[in-house]
């Protein structure tokens, strides 16, 4: 009789190799048994919805994160920018007479808003040669208490709390809680809903799927891939698009959205829209498409896609060919790797414009830190501009986690001839730096870094309660406000401070040779035409209409504006392409 031990000791060494095996080689074994026991369509949604939802979980980590901020209603969200001048700058000031100039090396600007559920505060400041230059806050509280100062013209707060037991301003106030609740209905469960189901929607509608063996070619380098070539006729498109419209109406999370977005900004919309004209505007879609199915009945092969996918099930690329009836799309992103390089290619073209745009280039990877060297080339033949981008250690693999850092540089001999962008970054998540440097072959002219950050430690610039109130709502007293300010002891006190090699005639002279004026040394502009507290100046009468400024004929501040004069789009991202 066969000893079970044995048999045992067989089955344990067998199932220990497996596991090693499976360790080493990480998913390409379960790959390789999924994509050789699939059939080519279910292998295909099988790779395209694990994609998604890879991308999906990276996004709503990051999107949560921020979304609980507003949820709670605790934000606190900071900003600053700051300008260095370079050498470049300054000798170049110095070239054009104008050595005054020479003497600024930097400003800042920073911002800050905080909100929790009872209150709200911002504040502004700048600075110029790292010296305090002029700051302004804001505050106000759910007990309709605001307060503004400027602490350059008064210690004093100025109360505007009286302007704001209007029934105007009550619908104002109404209008943002309402606006609140909206945002609160696209929430991370939301979205992962709308993402989920509105893509398997598509993916499942693909029923011709090609599959072989290839190779995927991307600058100067070519990858063994599988190739997966879906094919949809214009009549499998039609059916989409009108499956599309009988999901959207038939979706409660939709409705819930829509609904309270509707109701919203229902007041400040100058056209009635609620759910029950979105779901005429999905009838109304649909009827279209059915109308017109016949004519794209001949289409055969209105969308070609072909997807590579590496080894472990990854897509590394897309060469997408749309066709419409009077053009055609082509779109390509491909990624080739061979050990520790790869090679990139990044276009789109039409049949009328050919060439848009195209990015060919080639770079190293070591990690999760990639580096690089591309040619852009923007439009085509005769119109085609060059440009060339160079990435130094650039990590952008949890770019949709909101984390990404590395240096980007640009050049134009067609654009910019002799000068370079150098973009460094580095986000976090919840904050970050951008810093942009621009530069005439290796000399800096100029360097501008801004900073931000978004979190719960809420920033609120209350007044004390023995500080001195101004009413805001009062004329006289604004007037007297500003009266004791004055504007040519602060500029050259400042000045001076700042080292800086102007006065306030100097300023004056500048500002004239631009065809304005600082005026005199109190705040009355040099004129006795900007009075507040004259009858020429009265915000109360019709003598000041923000009609009588429109620099357009087409813009009255009425309903010849909205929203739906401007088109925004979001651009697909390419899986894994590290870029």
């Amino acid at each position: 009789m066969r000893n079970n031990k044995s048999i045992i000791a067989v089955i344990v060494a067998v199932v220990a190799i497996l596991a090693v095996v499976g360790i080493a080689f990480g998913g390409k074994m379960t790959n390789m048994v999924k994509e050789k026991t699939m059939s080519p369509v279910d292998y295909y949604k099988q790779v395209e919805k694990s994609s998604i939802k890879e991308d999906k979980d990276k996004f709503l980590k990051y999107y949560e994160k921020n979304y609980k901020l507003i949820e709670n209603k605790k934000m606190n969200s900071e900003a600053n920018i700051s300008v260095k001048v370079e050498d470049g700058l300054s000798e170049l000031f110095a070239s054009q007479g104008a050595e005054q100039l020479s003497s600024i090396k930097s400003a800042d600007i920073s911002f800050n808003y905080g909100m929790d559920d009872k209150n709200e505060g911002f504040d502004i400041s700048s600075k110029i040669n790292d010296t305090d230059f002029l700051s302004a806050n804001a505050y106000y509280d759910s007990s309709n208490k605001a307060y503004a100062q400027v602490p350059a013209i008064s210690d004093s707060y100025l109360d505007f709390s009286s302007m704001l037991e209007t029934e105007e301003f009550a619908a104002i106030k109404d209008a943002l809680a309402t606006s609140t609740d909206a945002q609160k209905s696209v929430n991370p469960k939301n979205i992962d809903h709308l993402v989920t189901v509105y893509t398997d929607a598509i993916i499942d509608s693909v029923k011709n799927v090609t599959k072989e063996n290839a190779k995927i070619s991307a600058g100067k380098f070519e990858e063994d891939a599988t190739l997966l070539t879906v094919t949809m006729s214009g009549t499998e498109f039609c059916d989409t698009a009108i499956k599309l419209c009988d999901t959207l109406k038939k979706d409660e999370v939709v409705k819930e959205i829509i609904t309270v977005y509707a109701d919203a900004y229902k007041d400040t919309s100058t056209e009635e829209f609620n759910y029950d004209e979105f779901v005429k505007s999905l009838d109304d879609a649909k009827k279209e498409i059915e109308d017109k199915k016949a004519d794209y009945a001949e289409v055969k092969d209105m969308l070609v896609m072909k997807v590579y996918v590496n080894a472990s099930g990854k897509i590394i690329g897309r060469d997408v060919t749309l066709k419409a009836k009077e053009d055609t799309i082509s779109f390509k992103s491909l990624k080739a790797t061979y050990k520790n390089e790869y090679g990139y290619t990044l276009s789109l073209s039409t049949d009328k414009e050919k060439e848009l745009f195209s990015v060919v280039g080639n770079g190293k990877m070591k990690a999760d830190t990639i580096s690089g060297e591309f040619d852009i080339t923007i439009g085509s033949e005769d119109d085609a501009k060059k440009a060339k981008a160079t990435l130094k250690d650039c990590k952008t693999i949890d770019y949709l986690a909101g984390k990404s850092s590395g240096t980007v540089v640009l050049e134009s001999n067609d654009l910019a001839p002799g000068y370079k962008l150098e973009v460094s970054f580095d986000n976090k998540g919840q904050d970050g730096t951008y810093s942009i440097t621009v530069l005439e072959k290796d000399k800096k002219f100029a360097t501008a870094t801004i900073t931000y950050a978004v979190n719960d430690k809420v920033k609120l610039n209350k007044p004390e309660s023995n500080a001195e109130m101004i009413d805001g709502s009062s004329e006289e007293a604004l007037a007297n406000y500003v009266a004791g300010f004055d504007i040519e002891k602060f500029v050259n006190d400042f000045t001076a401070k700042a080292k800086i090699d102007l006065s306030y005639s100097d300023i004056q002279g500048l500002m004239g040779l631009m065809g304005g004026s600082l005026g005199g040394s109190k705040y009355d502009y040099g004129t006795g035409n900007y009075d507040i507290s004259s009858d020429d100046y009265d915000f109360n009468s019709e003598d000041f209409n923000l009609d009588d400024y429109s620099t357009d004929d087409s813009y009255d501040g009425s309903t010849d504006m909205n929203l739906d004069d401007f088109n925004f789009e979001i651009s697909e991202t390419t899986e894994n392409s590290g870029l």
